[in-house]
């Protein structure tokens, strides 16, 4: 059944990630969520947690994307949740592997995985424990988990569609689309979305119900692929003063090199590729998206 495939979770450990952040400050929840889940977010900012707690979630503030000074520490907090052991024959945390993801990911500035990164995440661990046993975060998770749920027992036709067009370009693409989990954290910014992939799944961490989000998400292995194999001819065509009418933000130029280039053009693909498939208003062609956004560069 294909909606199988597409599902909607409340994770935990995502929603004690974002109640430490919000009693530290953290002051992107609120915008564009309904009275009910402002009253939720309010409580969660008045939540107490223990100082060196507290420090550790306020350190996720960090000045490298003017848009969201949460990025990239909250996103990397998401990502940590996924190599912390579940089990008693599992690692509490496998710090080697994680940090293999890291200097794997091509979307970071050197300043932003540097030591002063890793000695901050190494206390992510007991924070996030610190937060898991909190009674009040207990209460309050278990009202997440409801109101999560009533999101995704509303969303059943809507998750069959969104999974077929996803499926359309993947078969494209010739590519396999795998599971695709879409966690739904209400204390998280409703604009912020994140993506994870591991053991089989994509996992797209959300703020809200949003199915642009999900797509946008979900688009950008396929449209990577085609970045990759076109790399000598974006960069020969694409600089910063072509690509920054865009509107996108200046993090994404990362250290305005090769990559960086490279990394704001693949945000701008998979933003008009992301509105073809949801308004359907063009062809949903990565390459003629790719080769369009060239063609206009050149002039």
């Amino acid at each position: 059944m294909v909606a199988s495939r597409i599902t909607i979770s409340c994770r935990r450990e995502i929603n004690a990630i974002y109640y430490g952040l919000l009693a530290s400050g953290y002051d992107f929840a609120e915008i564009g969520k309904s009275a009910d889940l402002s009253g939720l977010i309010l409580r969660a900012k008045a939540g107490r947690i223990p100082r060196r707690h507290a420090g550790f979630f306020a350190a996720a503030r960090q000045n490298t994307c003017g848009q969201y000074p949460y990025w990239p520490r909250a996103a990397l907090m998401e990502s940590a949740v996924f190599f912390i052991g579940d089990t008693a024959n599992s690692p509490p945390f496998d710090d080697r592997r994680y940090r293999e993801y890291v200097m794997s990911r091509r979307n970071l500035l050197p300043e932003e995985a540097d030591g002063g990164f890793w000695a901050w995440i190494s206390h992510f661990p007991a924070a996030l424990r610190g937060i898991l046993d909190n009674e009040a975060f207990r209460r309050m998770n278990r009202e997440l988990d409801c109101i999560v749920e009533r999101v995704a027992a509303a969303q059943d036709e809507e998750l069959r569609e969104l999974f077929v067009k996803l499926e359309t370009i993947y078969e494209a693409e010739r590519m396999e689309l795998k599971t695709v989990e879409v966690i739904i954290c209400p204390l998280k910014c409703a604009y912020s979305a994140d993506y994870f992939e591991c053991d089989g799944k994509q996992h797209v961490i959300i703020g809200e119900w949003r199915p642009e989000s999900v797509i946008h998400e979900s688009l950008h292995p396929a449209v990577n692929r085609h970045t990759a194999k076109r790399r000598d001819e974006i960069l020969r065509y694409s600089n910063r003063e072509t690509l920054q009418n865009s509107g996108i933000d200046e993090s994404y130029f990362l250290s305005n090199d090769g990559d960086g280039i490279l990394n704001a053009f693949e945000e701008i693909a998979v933003r008009k590729l992301a509105a073809a498939v949801c308004g359907e208003a063009q062809p949903a062609d990565i390459d003629g998206i790719i080769s369009g956004m060239l063609r206009m560069n050149r002039h």
